[in-house]
């Protein structure tokens, strides 16, 4: 459904639900934050792997 076909659950939803909506940016920015250091430490450790291995 988009916004126009139904104004009053998208307001009454934004009213009711903006801590919930904001904790659950803030969960998927963490996750994005926690991939990304995850994926920087394995990138950094295969990094000193080949270094050693040479």
């Amino acid at each position: 459904m988009t916004r126009e076909q139904n104004p009053c659950k998208v307001q009454r939803g934004t009213e009711k639900n903006s801590a919930p909506t904001t904790i659950v940016l803030y969960r998927e920015l963490l996750q994005f934050v926690e991939l990304r250091l995850y994926l920087g430490s394995n990138v950094f450790a295969q990094g000193v792997a080949d270094v050693r291995n040479t």
